[in-house]
C-alpha cells in the first residue's frame, strides 16, 4: 500500500460527467489499497469567470478581496468530487487549503507555501478516508486567505506530497505526459518516459504548460517522485526527476514557446555602453529582457509584452542620460525555446538551425537553453521546422544517446 497524492486540473473536473469520471479513477486506486490525497483546481475556467466579475466591480480590485473571491472556485470542485465519491460508497472528506494546514506568506495572489501542518490529513487517512484538498490556496499565520498564483494547484500537490512523505505525486492533466513539443502544434512530437527536474524546469519556465515552474522547483528541492499523466486515458505518463533509467533518444529534451512577446531595438553610437547601464535598470525594476545576437546597427532585447511599459518608462526617463538616441518596439512576437540534450553554443545558431527559411532572431544562450524570437504568425511553422531539423540531425548520426 502506498500513499499517493493525485492532482486534477480544471479541465479534468470541468463538468459533472468529468467529476464522476475522476471519482471512478480514484476508486480504482483505492481498490488497490492505496491511501489517497486528492488536490483539485476549480472547475473549467471558473476562476477566469470570478476574475471577470471582480473587474466589473473594480478595475483594480484589492488583492486580499480577490483571494477571498477566487478561492471559492476550488471549494466547489472539492465538495462535488467528495459527493461523487460518497455516492459510490467511498469514504471521503473535503478540506480547504487552510483546513488542510497549508500555511503561506502574506503575498496575496502569489503566495509561497511556508509550511504544512499535516495532522488533520493524517487523522482522516488513518480513519480510511480519501482526503480531497482544495489546491491553489492557503492561509497566513494571521488567518488571511491567500492564493498561490496561476498554476498553484500543481504547487499545492507537490508541497503536500513532500510534507506527507508520499510515495508518489501524480499530476493528472489533459495531456498524457511531457512531449518534445506541444503535440497540438507539432504533430511529430514524441512523449518522454522520463525527464530530469532541471530540463523540465527549463521547459516550464519557457512556456510549456504541462507543469507550473514553482511545482517543479518544489519537487526538485524535496526530491518528490512525480508523474504527469492523462486524466482521460490510462497510460504510464512521464516521470519527472529520479535517476535516468536510460539515455535520451533525441537531440533535445523539448521545444517550448511563449506568446505575447516584444522586441525592443535600441539605437545610438554608444549603444553597447548604454545597454550595459540599461540592463542594470531592468534588473532593478524586475524587467526580464534577453539580448538578441548578431544585430549590427542596434541592440535588441526580447521581453514579454506586459513588461514593455516598465522598459519604455526607463528609456523615456533615462534614455538620453544613458546615451540612447532612440528606440523602436515590435509587438505580437513569440519566443521559441529549445532545451537541448547537449549544451548549445552560438556556433549551433549559425549552423544548421540558422538556415531556417524564416526571419528568426536568436537570443544569447542562457543556462541549458537557446531561444529565438519571430512574428507570432510564423511561430507554429518555426517550431515544426526546428523539431524536424533536430530529429534529422539525430537520424543522420549527429546525436545518439545523450546522458546528463
Amino acid at each position: 500500500m502506498a500513499l499517493i497524492v493525485q492532482k486534477y486540473g480544471g479541465t479534468s473536473v470541468g463538468s459533472v460527467e468529468r467529476i464522476r469520471a475522476v471519482a471512478q479513477q480514484i476508486l480504482l486506486a483505492r481498490q488497490q489499497g492505496h491511501e489517497l490525497v486528492i488536490v483539485l483546481s476549480a472547475m473549467g475556467d471558473s476562476t477566469d469567470g470570478l476574475m471577470k466579475l471582480a473587474l466589473e466591480i473594480d478595475p483594480h480590485p484589492d488583492s486580499r478581496e480577490l483571494d477571498m473571491l477566487v478561492s471559492t472556485g476550488e471549494q466547489i470542485s472539492i465538495s462535488l468530487l467528495t459527493m461523487a465519491l460518497r455516492q459510490k460508497g467511498c469514504k471521503a472528506v473535503s478540506l480547504t487549503g487552510w483546513q488542510a494546514g497549508i500555511v503561506t506568506d502574506e503575498e496575496h495572489q502569489d503566495a509561497q507555501v511556508r509550511e504544512i501542518h499535516t495532522a488533520s490529513i493524517h487523522q482522516w487517512l488513518a480513519r480510511g478516508y480519501v482526503v480531497v484538498v482544495a489546491g491553489y490556496q492557503g492561509v497566513t499565520d494571521s488567518g488571511q486567505i491567500t492564493t498561490l498564483g496561476r498554476g498553484g494547484s500543481d504547487t499545492s500537490a507537490v508541497a503536500l506530497a513532500a510534507r506527507l512523505h508520499a510515495d508518489l505525486c501524480e499530476i493528472h492533466t489533459d495531456v498524457d505526459g511531457v512531449y518534445t513539443a506541444d503535440p497540438r502544434l507539432v504533430p511529430e512530437a514524441k512523449k518522454h518516459t522520463q525527464i530530469p527536474y532541471e530540463q523540465m524546469l527549463e521547459l516550464a519556465e519557457m512556456g510549456a504548460c504541462v507543469l507550473h515552474p514553482r511545482s517543479v522547483r518544489e519537487a526538485r528541492k524535496f526530491q518528490v517522485p512525480l508523474v504527469v499523466r492523462s486524466s482521460f486515458q490510462r497510460g504510464e505518463g512521464t516521470r519527472v526527476g529520479g535517476e535516468l533509467q536510460c539515455g535520451i533518444s533525441s537531440a533535445f529534451w523539448g521545444i517550448a514557446h511563449q506568446e505575447k512577446m516584444a522586441v525592443l531595438s535600441i539605437k545610438g553610437e554608444r549603444r553597447e555602453e548604454a545597454c550595459s547601464h540599461l540592463a542594470k535598470h531592468f534588473d532593478t525594476v524586475g524587467v526580464e529582457a534577453e539580448a538578441v545576437v548578431s544585430v549590427s546597427d542596434c541592440m535588441q532585447y526580447s521581453l514579454s509584452a506586459h513588461e514593455l511599459e516598465n522598459a519604455t518608462a526607463i528609456l523615456q526617463n533615462d534614455g538620453k542620460r544613458l546615451g540612447i538616441e532612440g528606440w523602436e518596439c515590435e509587438q505580437d512576437m513569440t519566443k521559441v525555446t529549445i532545451v537541448p540534450a547537449d549544451p548549445f553554443t552560438e556556433k549551433d545558431m549559425t549552423g544548421k538551425l540558422a538556415e531556417l527559411p524564416f526571419p528568426v532572431r536568436w537570443l544569447k544562450p542562457v543556462k541549458r537553453r537557446i531561444s529565438c524570437v519571430m512574428p507570432s504568425a510564423m511561430s507554429k511553422a518555426v517550431m515544426q521546422t526546428i523539431h524536424r531539423s533536430l530529429a534529422m540531425n539525430l537520424n543522420a548520426g549527429r546525436s545518439k544517446d545523450f546522458l546528463l
